[in-house]
């Protein structure tokens, strides 16, 4: 069940970027000196050596990490911007605080020293922008890192990061605990339950690119890569017995190079898998729920 968003142009990010600082100084969020500050810096070097043909001579002389961290946090910083402006700030602002800080490069972010804790803020709200996108309501003042309503159901999700392919399963179990711990707070009848987990930096600490020649192969090879993730982390859901726990939402970024175009991007991917049985009442719902994903951004 994938969902593949292509990029948009530097020119549109870097208007974007600008409408969203514009939008976090209204609430108060300092952003020139935040890491997001530099990524606008950078962000703009790149639009303006596209222009002149020269993102090659731009890359030999920046650091790569730079600039591919900088393009894609940005390019969700403004999907956050564009879905979430909305809402009632005052429920976002605690988060929208918290996102601007940590390191510069997501590699030298720290578990151990709580430094990860900006981007998995920044994830729980990347992951609400996706759902509003597609044209779910959001209902950012339930206890839950995401919460929704779809087909008169409230679903909540969980959202994790896991730093390596080691602590894929204890972030899982920590979010299925959380979602029963949540879900019986709301004590909705029907409410269900999600886990959403990033695997993007378990994949790329942001030094490595995705090349393809083309669109589709690069939404081929991604949606193969995260294909194998997801049946490699499949006997975890056997270990769910908490029945309202209904499926996994997978989500992988990574920096990629389309060489018809010759152009560096951010490409994305989603995939939601079933924890449910085949063909009950919940798998509809998560079929339903994957139609809805399925949108692009060219």
């Amino acid at each position: 069940m994938p969902h593949t968003i292509s990029k948009q142009s530097y020119s549109d990010l870097r208007n974007g970027l600008t409408k969203t600082k514009q939008w976090l100084i209204g609430l108060n969020i300092p952003f020139d000196k935040s890491r997001f500050g530099q990524y606008e810096k950078n962000v703009e070097l790149l639009d303006e050596h596209y222009k002149k043909g020269e993102v090659k001579e731009l890359l030999r002389r920046t650091d790569f990490e730079d600039i591919v961290v900088s393009l894609n946090e940005s390019t969700e910083l403004v999907e956050i911007y564009e879905q979430l402006k909305y809402l009632n700030p005052e429920l976002l602002r605690k988060k929208l605080k918290l996102i601007i800080g940590g390191p510069f490069l997501t590699k030298n972010e720290s578990s151990e020293k709580g430094t990860n804790l900006a981007r998995n803020i920044f994830y729980e709200l990347y992951t609400m922008a996706v759902l509003k996108h597609a044209g779910f309501e959001i209902l950012p003042e339930l206890p839950s890192d995401v919460a929704f309503t779809f087909e008169s159901k409230i679903i909540l999700f969980e959202c994790k990061r896991p730093q390596t392919k080691g602590s894929v399963e204890s972030n899982f179990f920590k979010a299925v605990k959380q979602l029963t711990k949540n879900l019986n707070s709301l004590n909705e009848l029907n409410s269900k339950g999600i886990v959403s987990i990033s695997v993007s930096k378990i994949l790329n600490r942001g030094d490595k690119l995705l090349i393809g020649r083309d669109q589709n192969n690069l939404a081929n090879k991604i949606d193969s890569i995260l294909g194998e993730i997801v049946r490699e982390n499949k006997y975890l859901y056997k270990k769910v017995i908490d029945p309202r726990i209904i499926g996994v939402f997978y989500h992988l970024n990574t920096p990629a190079v389309n060489q018809q175009k010759n152009e560096l991007i951010n490409v994305q991917q989603i995939m939601i898998d079933n924890i449910c049985l085949f063909n009950s009442s919940d798998y509809l719902i998560i079929e339903r729920m994957a139609s809805l994903l399925v949108f692009k951004r060219d």
